[in-house]
C-alpha cells in the first residue's frame, strides 16, 4: 500500500476533484500521459488552509519479489501521478507530482521517496478543459 500525503499550501480552501496515483518500474511513461484505468474511483474531499488528507492506494503489482528487487537496487522505482482541485474561485487546476524511491536515504521514518527533477511531473498549473471528471459540475 502507497499513501499519497496531500496538502493544501495555498492561502485558501481548495476543493479536491480527483487523485491519480502510479507506479513506474525501471522506466517511466512521458509527462502527462497517464492512463486511467478502467476500476479508477474518483476522489472527492475538501481542504482548509494548511489542511491535509492521506489517499491509500493499494497495488497489485507491488509483490514481495519486486519490493526486495527495488529495496535491493536491482529494481528502480517512482510514484507519480497528480491532484485535480478547484481553488475557492471555482479554478480547475493540476498538480503533478514524481517521488523516486531511493533504499539509501530515509527522509522521514517510513519514507524513502525523494522528488525527482524529470521534467514535466512535479507541476501545479490551470487543468485543460479535457483533463478531469468535473467539468460538467457547477
Amino acid at each position: 500500500m502507497i499513501v499519497i500525503e496531500v496538502r493544501n499550501c495555498g492561502r485558501t480552501p481548495a476543493e479536491i476533484t480527483d487523485v491519480f496515483v502510479d507506479l513506474g518500474f525501471d522506466a517511466l511513461p512521458r509527462a502527462g500521459s497517464y492512463v486511467l484505468p478502467p476500476s479508477h474511483e474518483q476522489t472527492r474531499h475538501f481542504l482548509v488552509t494548511e489542511g491535509v488528507f492521506e489517499h491509500r492506494v493499494g497495488f497489485q503489482g507491488l509483490n514481495s519479489d519486486v519490493l526486495s528487487a527495488v529495496k535491493g537496487g536491482t529494481k528502480k522505482l517512482w510514484v507519480y501521478g497528480y491532484v485535480d482541485y478547484r481553488d475557492s474561485l471555482r479554478r480547475r487546476h493540476r498538480g503533478g507530482y514524481m517521488r523516486r524511491f531511493d533504499p539509501g536515504i530515509i527522509l522521514l521514518p517510513g519514507n524513502n521517496l525523494v522528488i525527482d527533477s524529470t521534467p514535466g511531473f512535479n507541476y501545479d498549473r490551470l487543468r485543460a478543459p479535457d483533463e478531469g471528471f468535473d467539468w460538467n459540475e457547477e
